[in-house]
């Protein structure tokens, strides 16, 4: 029974409210259980504290990792903005060819995909 509800609490539901990584959560449950198996006197407000300062490492890397993929999303729409302009400015220095001409008019547009890492 503990297995299948570790599983429950730790993949599943995480997953279906906010996507979090079940791995996560689901060491979290197991380190519930352990505490409980530990213990088994423990009283529910008890298990939760303890099991709760368990997990303050992991939230503060979850909360970490949310700010710095927030400030990457808000930077990557202007540098990428920025790259462009200065591509589509002076493409002729890194070896484009120049507004204007022959082989510039034969091509429309030039489109640089740039991948999150």
């Amino acid at each position: 029974m503990a297995i299948s509800l570790t599983i429950v609490l730790g993949c599943l539901l995480p997953h279906i409210l906010t996507g979090e990584d079940p791995v996560r959560v689901t060491t979290q449950a197991a380190a519930v259980f352990e505490l409980h198996l530990a213990n088994p006197a423990l009283k529910f407000l008890d298990l939760f504290r303890r099991a709760m300062r368990i997990s303050q490492d992991h939230m503060a890397e979850e909360l970490v990792r949310t700010l710095v993929g927030s400030i990457g999303l808000m930077l990557a729409v202007p540098v990428t903005t920025a790259l462009a302009c200065a591509f589509a400015l002076y493409r002729h220095r890194f070896g484009g060819s120049a507004p204007g001409s022959a082989r510039s008019a034969s091509k429309r547009a030039t489109v640089i995909i740039i991948e999150p890492l």
